[in-house]
């Protein structure tokens, strides 16, 4: 049985699907599909625990829906040729293929459907990617958000995909959030802080002009980067004004939206609530789960001084330490997740603009699939269910 905290994301229309995952790998050089597939094979999809059980069943497992509730079935038919393969849309170009191109194309996958009885993931390879002066192997990594959590597709490719030059350590989820219960004071007005702040999660919604009912959202998704940020240049802001990493790109974040609705005269709030999914700790390694919380974030759109908007952004996610929210959400999740499918709009998100990303990367320098480099790491979700009109990644 899919378990109560995936089924929240797995009880998704597999036809017209809100999360799906697109991940990026862009790799020094090139890999031919013929090798991706046999190394994947050898190393992932054959690989056993001491039971002699399937480390990764999951990977030849679809979601089958009975009486409500979410199975794994095996795949009868299972190949690996289905699931790793040349992108259809590159196999017969011979020039350079752009980013631009690849965006595009992006935006297709991220609402893509899935066949039939088939476990919904796949690897698509595309050679002669344009970066720098020789030509590069994106690999794009598309799967269902329901099969787990980022932490666990990190998790499998630092332990199983590098190859033999280098083992990654892999960076260790933190939540960064104190026990709201510590001391006995802490436990006796633990039960009213939790009636306080849960009561007024579930009370709080976003009126903005991007914030619409889900009736009124296209469905279509658009999807844009910027260029890419250099990483000593955030933690030199970060020094300089004593705040986090994730405050320096929330203020940004906030600064770039406040800019947008003054730009086109759209009224501007005073903040925009998003959705941060935040890591939990003792995540279970070598397994494929949904092993995550979250909570809502206020972006400082409306204040204009940067300065104090990073402060601001600052003292928003400060203001986690100590809260029983994340706590709370992170069994929440196993309720809602064992509703049956005619109750799961309990589990949709109407309350909140979009949804805010940070996922952190590699305690190293370099990381490695197949002994190649990976150059660049990126990666793409679906609206997932609701009412959500944004993501902003980094």
């Amino acid at each position: 049985m899919v378990s109560a905290r995936s089924s929240i994301l797995s009880l998704d229309n597999m036809k017209k699907p809100k999360c799906n995952v697109v991940i990026w790998f862009v790799l020094e050089t090139q890999v031919s599909v013929v090798e991706f597939q046999e190394f994947f094979q050898e190393n992932v999809l054959n690989l056993r625990l001491p039971s002699q059980d399937l480390t990764y069943p999951e990977f030849r497992q679809y979601f089958h829906q009975t009486m409500g509730y979410l199975f794994w079935k095996w795949d009868e038919n299972f190949h690996v040729q289905n699931h790793i393969d040349i992108c259809d849309e590159f196999k017969t170009q011979s020039g350079p293929v752009l980013e631009s191109t690849v965006l595009k194309l992006n935006e297709k996958l991220l609402s893509q459907p899935w066949p039939d009885q088939r476990s919904p993931w796949k690897f698509l390879l595309i050679n002669n990617y344009e970066r720098g002066q020789f030509p590069k192997t994106l690999v794009l990594l598309v799967l269902h958000h329901g099969m787990g959590d980022g932490y666990s597709f990190l998790k499998l490719i630092q332990n199983h995909l590098v190859g033999d030059i280098y083992k990654g350590k892999t960076a260790k989820p933190k939540m960064g959030i104190a026990s709201p219960g510590k001391d006995i004071w802490g436990s006796l007005v633990l039960p009213f802080k939790i009636a306080y702040e849960f009561s007024e999660q579930a009370l709080s919604y976003d009126f903005n002009e991007w914030h619409r009912s889900g009736w009124k959202l296209t469905g279509e998704v658009k999807v844009a980067r910027t260029k890419r940020i250099p990483i000593a240049f955030v933690k030199q802001l970060k020094t300089k004004f004593g705040v986090s990493f994730s405050a320096i790109l929330s203020a940004a974040a906030a600064g770039g939206i406040r800019k947008y609705f003054l730009d086109h005269g759209i009224l501007l709030p005073e903040s925009m609530r998003v959705f941060l999914p935040l890591p939990f700790p003792n995540h279970p390694d070598d397994k494929l789960v949904t092993h995550l919380t979250g909570c809502y974030y206020k972006l400082p759109v409306g204040e204009p001084f940067p300065q104090k908007r990073v402060e601001a952004a600052h003292r928003n996610f400060e203001s986690f330490r100590g809260s029983s929210i994340p706590l709370v959400n992170f069994y929440l999740a196993l309720i809602g997740g064992a509703l049956p499918s005619c109750m799961f709009a309990l589990n949709k998100n109407y309350h909140c603009t979009g949804i805010f990303s940070n996922f952190p990367g590699d305690e190293e320098t370099q990381i490695f699939m197949m002994n190649r480099k990976i150059e660049e790491f990126s990666y793409n979700v679906g609206y997932l269910h609701g009412a959500t009109g944004l993501q902003i990644i980094f």
